[in-house]
């Protein structure tokens, strides 16, 4: 009999650029835990822009969670992230 994996979460937290003390502080306290990720938000005020068309999207599915991640930032010093991963 074949059991499926149980899916695992992931806690990402993504921490305001102005706030470097903070995200070593996290990653110093979650340095063993395989299951949290600690990132420091490096997007600049203005994303990619391309002034050619694009060739159509090469994704599979969309990545993206409906967060409102830069809206948060703005008011605390970090968001979290939980994202499912199947175990293998």
């Amino acid at each position: 009999m074949h059991t499926q994996a149980p899916e695992q979460m992931r806690c990402l937290f993504i921490v305001a650029r102005d706030q470097p003390a903070l995200w070593h502080s996290l990653r110093r306290g979650f340095a063993r835990d395989k299951a949290v990720g600690i990132f420091l938000d490096r997007r600049g005020e203005e994303r990619r822009q391309r002034h050619e068309a694009h060739a159509g999207e090469r994704r599979r599915a969309e990545r993206r969670q409906p967060v409102s991640v830069d809206k948060d930032l703005r008011y605390r010093s970090f968001v979290i992230l939980y994202q499912q991963q199947s175990a293998r």
